[in-house]
């Protein structure tokens, strides 16, 4: 079938003032102030491929108090970098944080499986002999002792209370999950949305040329770009499960999966040694839980959805001399959403490792489980 995709696109204009010099005045006019546009696909069904763009601008606006032939004046004037009649080069900054489509589909996927634990007991006891060997020699000097109870801490002692914990919660998990075995039967399948996180950046530029034909005025930007990224999984029944009408039956499965009773290709690679470390440059442990089949259930279709927003604002601006030039508050905004339909494969991925991970390493380096490659 062929995909056939529309864009809708509206815009809104102001004033673009003048300037003048020598007597002959240029400008007049309007300029583009807003633009918003939608991009999808005309056929049947839903959770297409989608996108929507805001551009927005305020301010910006120049003016010469004092009136001299010589040289350049501005009435109610729309500085050049406002004036573009596409998207300026204010784009979004990069999130070197968020993560890709894949690794977004990836980790949804894994995180909406009507398979998942919420206690994996079979790893949790597979994983003690790990643990063991990890925090078997408690000698040495007083920065690896210190260590080696941040590793008991992180390996041991957390893991086993937040199991506790979550036990306290284990009836109501298994409702709830049967409420998803309920959904998951029915005719649209199970189908949830994920938020799979919030990623920023800023970046503040002390220069940043603002006019330039006639007049060269440079001011300090400030940008801010925030992207949340959300994921959408629809999962349907790989085989026939009228049995699961039997509520009993239906409970039993929900526990079953709860507590994560299986042994399968996920609880191999999270009994693997060092997994955990790899899975913080990769996604192969959420891929191998995305597959997990403990209820007989295949993943229909992904997406992945992003919001990102960038402002940029400039001060005002009033200079010395003769003219007295005054330039209002720059102000702009550029926002994007989209929707893109994913595959699930295991992805690597290079973060910013968080202050738990920092620690971490720091522990295994001064116990001697990792060591520092000699330059």
């Amino acid at each position: 079938m062929k995909v056939m995709s529309r864009t809708r696109t509206s815009k809104s204009y102001r004033s673009l003032g003048t300037a003048t010099k020598y007597g002959v005045t240029s400008g007049g006019g309007v300029v583009l102030q807003s633009q918003d546009s939608v991009t999808d696909e005309v056929t049947a069904g839903d959770n297409k491929p989608f996108s929507v763009m805001h551009y927005k601008t305020n301010g910006g606006v120049l003016n010469s108090k004092f009136l001299d032939s010589s040289w350049n004046t501005y009435e109610n004037y729309v500085i050049y970098a406002m004036q573009n009649n596409v998207i300026p080069a204010w784009n979004h900054l990069s999130l070197p944080d968020a993560p890709s489509t894949v690794t977004a589909a990836t980790q949804a996927a894994a995180r909406t499986n009507p398979s998942r634990p919420y206690v994996d007991v079979i790893t949790n006891v597979l994983q003690l002999g790990e643990i063991a060997l990890l925090l078997k020699d408690f000698t040495g000097s007083f920065v690896s002792r210190i260590g080696h109870t941040n590793l008991m801490y992180q390996f041991g002692i957390a893991p086993v209370v937040g199991d506790i914990v979550k036990l306290f919660n284990f009836q109501e998990q298994v409702e709830r999950r049967v409420l998803e075995l309920r959904r998951l039967t029915s005719d649209k399948g199970l189908r949830r949305t994920i938020s799979i996180g919030v990623y920023s950046n800023s970046l503040r530029n002390p220069s940043e040329t603002l006019q330039s034909a006639g007049e060269l005025i440079s001011r300090e930007t400030f940008r801010n770009t925030v992207q949340e990224v959300k994921a959408h999984c629809r999962w349907i029944p790989t085989s026939a499960v009228d049995h699961l009408g039997d509520t009993k039956a239906m409970r039993a499965l929900a526990r079953k999966a709860v507590l994560g009773l299986t042994v399968d290709f996920s609880t191999a690679w999270e009994i693997i040694p060092w997994s955990w470390l790899v899975d913080w440059c990769s996604s192969i442990g959420s891929y191998l839980a995305a597959k997990r089949n403990i209820v007989p259930a295949t993943l229909d279709t992904v997406s992945v959805m992003r919001h990102t927003r960038t402002t940029l604002t400039s001060p005002s601006y009033s200079g010395p001399g003769p003219r007295f030039l005054n330039l209002t508050t720059l102000d702009y905004l550029y926002e994007t959403k989209t929707r893109e339909l994913s595959v699930v494969l295991p992805t690597a991925h290079f973060p910013f490792l968080s202050g738990k991970q920092m620690g971490i390493l720091a522990s295994l380096w001064v116990t001697g489980q990792i060591r520092m490659p000699r330059l």
